[in-house]
């Protein structure tokens, strides 16, 4: 949030900080999954950031004072909930998948594991 913080030394961006940031993006109307995962990126970056000793680690260790935004007690929105695929589209697409890919979905569509647990080595 160049907007917020700038021009402000890192150092001084601590957990007051962060969540103004935060803040920032519950009023930009963001959902409570990508404010959360937009912080988790600046808290990487600092983690970085110390280990790189551009940082005091200090700072880092005040940001990982700041908690997620959770379900239902905040002003941020949830996202709406993803939806299967209805099977007439499946059908079309799984026409144009190499075997191996059409195996995967299938499996998927089985078993209802996780698309990232699903894969061969």
């Amino acid at each position: 949030m160049m907007d917020l913080y700038g021009t402000t030394p890192v150092e001084q961006f601590g957990p007051k900080a962060l969540m103004a940031v935060q803040n920032k993006f519950v009023d930009q109307k963001l959902c409570r999954r990508t404010i959360n995962q937009r912080v988790g990126v600046i808290k990487r970056a600092f983690k970085w950031a110390v280990k790189q000793e551009l940082v005091p680690s200090m700072v880092y260790h005040g940001l990982q004072t700041v908690d997620g935004l959770h379900r239902g007690r905040s002003k941020a929105s949830e996202s709406k909930p993803v939806k299967p695929v209805p099977q007439d589209v499946m059908d079309v697409v799984m026409k144009y998948m190499p075997p191996t890919l059409q195996a995967m979905v299938q499996l998927h569509d089985l078993t209802g594991n996780p698309s990232n647990e699903v894969r061969w080595k």
